[in-house]
Formats: C-alpha cells, sequence, structure tokens
C-alpha cells in the first residue's frame, strides 16, 4: 500500500514537471506555431470537444482499434497454439513472423493503403505491426508453462475445457499482461498514422493531419493529449483484467 501511495505521488510530480517543462519551453520559443503555450492548448482542447464530430471521430478510430485489437488478439493466439502444438507448423511461420516484424512500418502503410479502403487499411496496418508481438508472447507463454502441471491434469483425467479455463488461459493471460500495454499502444499510434495518410472521414488521424496543414500546432497538441488520455483508459482497463485474473486463480 505504502509503495502504491509513492508511485502515484511520483506520477504527480512527473505530470508536474513535464507541464512545468512545457511552459518554460514556450516562454523561450516565443511562437505559437512551433511550442504553443498551455492556455491555448487547453483552450484547442475544450473546442475540439465542443464539436459536433468530436464524439463520432473519437468512436470511429476507437472502432478501429478494437477491431484490430481483437482480430490480432484471436489470431495471434489460435495461430500460436496451432505452433505450439505442431512443431512443423511454428518452423514454417517464423521467418514469415521474423518478416513482418522486420518490414519498416511506413512501407506497411503506404502498402496497405494501396491494398484497402481508407477505413479498413488502418485496422489492417495495425493488426500487421502487433500481431508478431501477441503471436511471440502467447507462445512464450505456452513454452514455460510447467509439463508436469499438463501430465497431473491428464493423469487425474481433467477435462481439456477445464485445462483451457484453469492451466493454459490464466497462464496466457499473466505472460501477455506485461506486453499489452506497448503493443496495444503501438496499434493506437499506427493506426493512427494509417489515418493521417489514408484521411478516412471520421478518424483522430485525419483531424490531426487538418490541424496540421492549418498550422494550428495547439489542435496537434490537443489531439496528442486526448489520445494519450485513451490509452491511459486502456492501460487501467488491462489493470483491471489483471487482477480479475489474479481473483480468479485465487479461486
Amino acid at each position: 500500500m505504502k509503495n502504491f501511495i509513492w508511485n502515484k505521488r511520483y506520477n504527480i510530480v512527473s505530470f508536474i514537471l513535464l507541464l512545468v517543462l512545457w511552459q518554460i519551453l514556450s516562454i523561450i520559443v516565443k511562437n505559437e506555431v512551433i511550442v504553443p503555450a498551455i492556455p491555448s492548448t487547453l483552450k484547442s482542447i475544450v473546442n475540439i470537444i465542443k464539436d459536433e464530430k468530436f464524439l463520432r471521430v473519437i468512436f470511429s478510430t476507437i472502432l478501429r482499434f478494437f477491431i484490430g485489437g481483437i482480430v490480432t488478439l484471436v489470431v495471434a493466439l489460435i495461430i500460436a497454439l496451432v505452433s505450439y502444438y505442431y512443431n512443423f507448423v511454428y518452423h514454417i511461420l517464423k521467418p514469415m513472423v521474423s518478416f513482418m516484424r522486420a518490414v519498416p512500418t511506413m512501407g506497411i502503410v503506404v502498402l496497405t493503403l494501396i491494398w484497402f479502403s481508407n477505413n479498413l487499411a488502418p485496422i489492417f496496418i495495425g493488426f500487421l505491426v502487433v500481431f508478431p508481438i501477441i503471436y511471440e508472447g502467447v507462445l512464450n507463454a505456452l513454452n514455460n508453462l510447467d509439463y508436469k502441471i499438463i501430465s497431473m491434469a491428464k493423469l487425474y483425467k481433467v477435462k481439456r475445457i477445464d485445462q483451457i479455463i484453469y492451466i493454459y488461459g490464466p497462464h496466457i493471460i499473466n505472460g501477455l499482461i506485461p506486453i499489452l500495454p506497448s503493443a496495444l499502444g503501438l496499434m493506437m499510434k499506427v493506426i493512427i498514422a494509417g489515418e493521417v495518410l489514408g484521411q478516412p472521414s471520421y478518424a483522430i488521424g485525419t483531424s490531426l493531419q487538418m490541424e496540421k496543414l492549418y498550422l494550428n500546432t495547439s489542435g496537434v497538441f490537443s489531439w496528442i493529449i486526448i489520445v494519450v488520455l485513451i490509452n491511459w483508459i486502456i492501460e487501467l482497463l488491462i489493470e483491471v483484467l489483471y487482477k480479475g485474473v489474479s481473483i480468479w486463480k485465487e479461486n
């Protein structure tokens, strides 16, 4: 409990220092186009939220993020399980996964925008970039599973569904929890990058691009802050999921 309180204090101090440095830099530069002041950025945030398109823009990007995240998690989980049980599948997929991990993100963005519509491209971009991370995370979790537990489950003839729920499931989730925040944060970034270039009708990336075209740097800062807040909420949800799994395992 004491460590948790101290962590919160450090987070608050870090946040205050960031604001102070931002304001100092703004005063030194004295150019709102390069580094906007905090008051003008806050005003931009209020104007963005008041816009009638705001909720639709946020919903559209979050929808793409959730579709991309769910598809990536499900596909990576299934393929990792197949690779775990069938060694030849693992060896066939290994160079493909390495290739996906090595391809430059911008190359993926450009190619995907050629292949797909502006609305679907960001989802596919997120999938291609994040899939190797989730796939390898699930595979590592399975490879680190104590084989004695599985042998004992087989010895006592524990049903396959119970093995999945009480042995494989919690172990995979525990393996994924540490990498999920960074993986999903990366997915949000590349989806927005795809939106910036593809410019769907309603998207955070499209709004960022419009602010950039009008040299409204405070607007760009505002959207960045909104995206950071969205990622923060997602991390909180992951933390709640982790606590839920911990309680599930104890019971």
